[in-house]
């Protein structure tokens, strides 16, 4: 008998064949596999966070349809008076008028300066500074009333000096004078 001997497997037609078969198998890993993971790893993220806000609106649900139920309530009805201008003569009526406003709006009165200089005849108005203290909330009711005021052309400036536990808030209005 004559001895077997075993049949070559890396024949070089086969060796060559099995290193393009390699060269496959890693550029299909390099160019779908790897990328689709990575891609499947971010869509991934996404679905966390898309999770995430889903959770969160779930949980605020309840509080913004309170909201928009407070909202829809009416809403407050703001004076737009007929303007019109301020009589020359009532000037000096003006630091009661705005005393006045500062009560209803439980805000202490702290004076009015006219500026006579401003008055300009072409326009007809002229700058006042007004005064007041008190808590800021309350500082809305005022300008409310302000706007009821038929002679008020604009407010220029609002300082507020709220170092102090009362505040001091200081207008630069324009009234329309005649």
């Amino acid at each position: 008998m004559a001895a077997r001997t075993a049949p070559k497997v890396f024949t070089p037609g086969t060796t060559t064949l099995f290193v393009i078969c390699l060269l496959a198998i890693m550029l299909l890993l390099l160019f779908f596999i790897i990328p689709n993971q990575r891609a499947s790893a971010r869509l991934d993220m996404e679905i966390i966070q898309t999770r995430n806000n889903l959770e969160g609106q779930k949980i605020l649900s309840p509080l913004f349809k309170d909201l928009t139920r407070q909202a829809q309530t009416e809403p407050l009805e703001l004076p737009f008076p007929e303007r019109q201008a301020l009589p020359r003569d009532n000037i000096a009526a003006l630091g009661a008028t705005f005393e006045d406003l500062a009560g209803q709006s439980m805000l202490i009165f702290g004076g009015m300066t006219p500026h006579v200089n401003t008055m300009r005849p072409e326009d007809g108005l002229m700058m006042v500074d007004v005064a007041v203290q008190g808590d800021f909330p309350d500082l809305r009711g005022f300008l409310v009333g302000l706007g009821a005021l038929p002679y008020l052309d604009k407010v220029e400036q609002l300082h507020i000096n709220g170092v102090q536990a009362v505040k001091q808030m200081d207008l630069k209005l324009w009234l329309a004078v005649k």
